[in-house]
């Protein structure tokens, strides 16, 4: 017994000096932006940028110029691209966010560069969307206009169908519906069982019809998008 605890004693003093000898790791570092040469990309194409920056619809919150409209300026924004490719692929709703099938890097680079290369304007009156937030099952809408892409991203549309309706490997395109509201309403009900996101305890009535008109008549700044 007594040789047993002297032992014990022996073993919790080696553990204890090789605690005391190991040195205090640090803690790791933050996670940052990947640096734009880490990425691969070829030279910026300015034309393609300003065509994609229209094709995707930016032109619908920032203006055709990017001066600003619902969103805010991004002529010759000052973010290094790293960063801008960041807020491109994890925005905040009611923006949508872009993921790399939607939209490649180099063509978020080609719209960056274009971006940098306009000319100073105007400075442009900053159109603010109503603080709408949405929840899966809600019912009600408050009165006023609604921005259309609160509820799009705020019922996570956004991750099936694409950031603007445009369509995804995920599911078909919805932007430019022109069959009426009551087929449409149809068919998600039906599908339901399998996809519990076209249930109306996930999406109400009063918010699919609204959410439709969006769909139908695309981004409108001046009455709420």
């Amino acid at each position: 017994m007594k040789r047993a605890l002297i032992l014990l004693i022996l073993l919790l003093l080696l553990t204890a000096a090789g605690c005391i000898g190991r040195a205090i790791q640090p803690a790791p570092p933050t996670p940052t932006a990947t640096p734009a040469s880490a990425l691969n990309l070829a030279p910026p194409a300015v034309a393609n940028g300003q065509s994609q920056f229209q094709k995707h619809q930016c032109v619908s919150c920032h203006g055709p110029q990017a001066a600003g409209g619902v969103g805010p300026q991004l002529a010759r924004t000052t973010l290094d691209f790293p960063h801008f490719l960041e807020k491109v692929r994890n925005a905040i709703p009611p923006k949508p966010a872009y993921s790399p099938q939607e939209l490649p890097d180099q063509d978020v680079y080609d719209i960056y560069a274009w971006l940098q290369q306009i000319q100073a304007g105007a400075k442009p009156t900053l159109i603010a969307p109503p603080a709408v937030q949405v929840q899966p099952g809600q019912e009600t809408l408050p009165d006023g206009p609604i921005l259309g892409m609160s509820l799009w991203t705020g019922l996570r549309c956004d991750g099936c169908h694409g950031a603007f309706a445009q369509g995804a490997a995920q599911a078909p395109a919805l932007a430019g519906l022109s069959y009426p509201y009551e087929r449409e309403r149809a068919k998600m009900r039906q599908t339901a069982a399998e996809i519990p996101e076209h249930s109306a305890d996930f999406i109400h009535d009063v918010v699919l019809k609204r959410l439709y008109q969006w769909l139908q008549q695309g981004a409108q700044p001046l009455g709420g998008c």
